[in-house]
């Protein structure tokens, strides 16, 4: 008996009813089953950050245990970078003394100056914020030529004025009238607020710091009596500063990076060989620093 046209439209309807059913359901399968897949690369990669944070750690206490103890047995670890393995995880870790950088509650205006110069400032803006930090830091409310006070930072909108005392981080940079975190980002590798001395261990110094401190001075030029520094195959002495950065590559998940940089003090203690001052993590890469030099020298000065 033929089929009315009725029926077989029907029939045809429904069966495309069904197709789309399926391709509904093939659909939400291929979500399910991809959205597990980006679930297991996620907890794949969490997991290989935790190995590799692990790592790291490890790695950072041993290298401050080895230059903690190096003052003590004469027999320095750290000449140069050291790898260390650490659960089957090679982990980079290298060394300077914090002495190696500028520090900023120590030097004096014309070094902020010429600091501030060679990291790509105008001559204004170099001025402006040398004259700044200057007044940050001391304990008198006296405005320098092109500094500002807290009257400056109020007028400006800020609810705070300036600390009269010295940097205790160097991320207060960026509270400065002109500063910004660009402005902490670029000068961080070459600056410090821990040593508390005007004079700088060249050997050890970035060619940025070099250039400001002894522009004629060769790549290998000290400054008077060496320092003491595990990093320069000597003996570590108590109370010394340290920058460790320590990095992983790898861990359950291809790829994945973890670094850290730590400042401790030695101290001399069997005890407690270091004390922490602090840690960063990432660390920030020299091409980093520069892109944040190039924002911050452009960034809109203050009307004061």
């Amino acid at each position: 008996m033929r089929r009315s046209k009725a029926g077989a439209h029907e029939e045809g309807f429904a069966l495309l009813l069904v197709l789309i059913g399926l391709a509904v359901i093939a659909l939400v399968v291929a979500a399910v089953v991809d959205g597990a897949r980006r679930y297991a690369n996620e907890a794949e990669t969490d997991v290989a950050l935790v190995q590799l944070r692990a790592a790291v750690d490890g790695a950072d206490a041993t290298a401050e245990r080895d230059i903690a103890e190096s003052g003590i047995v004469m027999a320095p670890v750290l000449n140069h970078a050291e790898i260390f393995m650490i659960g089957g995880i090679p982990v980079t870790v290298s060394a300077r003394p914090e002495s190696s950088k500028i520090d900023i509650n120590a030097a004096d205006v014309p070094r902020l100056r010429s600091l501030l110069l060679i990291s790509g400032f105008s001559a204004d803006r170099a001025a402006r914020l040398a004259d700044q930090i200057a007044d940050w830091r001391d304990a008198d409310s006296e405005k320098r030529p092109l500094g500002a006070e807290t009257a400056d930072y109020l007028m400006a909108g800020r609810a705070y004025g300036t600390a009269n005392r010295p940097f205790a981080s160097v991320s207060e940079l960026s509270l400065l009238l002109d500063g910004t975190p660009d402005l902490v980002t670029c000068l961080a590798p070459d600056v410090t607020v821990y040593t508390r001395r005007a004079d700088v261990d060249l050997t050890h110094a970035s060619d940025r710091v070099r250039a400001v401190v002894a522009p004629s001075a060769s790549p290998d030029a000290g400054t008077g009596a060496p320092l003491q520094s595990v990093v320069a195959g000597r003996a570590v002495a108590a109370g010394g500063i340290y920058e460790f950065d320590a990095k992983a590559k790898g861990g359950m998940a291809a790829g994945t990076i973890y670094s850290l940089r730590s400042i401790v003090r030695v101290t001399g203690d069997s005890q407690r060989p270091v004390w922490l001052l602090s840690r960063q993590s990432p660390i920030p890469s020299r091409e980093d620093s520069d892109r944040a030099c190039t924002r911050a020298a452009q960034a809109p000065l203050s009307s004061s």
